[in-house]
């Protein structure tokens, strides 16, 4: 998988995908206004960023990032997340992609993560 094909995909989706730079000076790929439709987060609304590479194979990156801050960011809590480097007001989770990567997967993946039930807004 090319991460322009994961661009290319959530287009198709109908989703506002744009490529952005953190203040980490890393690229990212933003997908705006992403609704959290399952788990502890239901009816939340959220951007969404992944680091974005053109290496090919892409290689899924083990964060999701999310803005606005979604729950509490205390990195000793089991939760793992903590502010961003892209900028302020964002949120990094530190979550593993351990499936085969395909669009679709990673994509999966993404909403799973903002999904869980054990999430509550922080």
């Amino acid at each position: 998988m090319r991460i322009e094909e994961f661009e290319a995909y959530l287009r198709d989706l109908g989703k506002n995908v744009e490529t952005i730079k953190g203040q980490d000076n890393v690229e990212y790929v933003l997908v705006h206004d992403v609704d959290i439709t399952y788990g502890g987060l239901k009816g939340h609304r959220c951007d969404v960023a992944i680091t974005r590479s053109t290496a090919a194979p892409y290689v899924a990156p083990t964060a999701v990032h999310t803005r606005p801050a979604l729950v509490s960011m205390v990195w000793s809590d089991p939760l793992k997340t903590q502010p961003s480097g892209i900028g302020p007001g964002w949120q990094y989770w530190s979550r593993r992609f351990d499936r085969p990567l395909t669009v679709k997967n990673l994509w999966a993946h993404i909403l799973t993560v903002l999904s869980d039930p054990r999430w509550t807004p922080g």
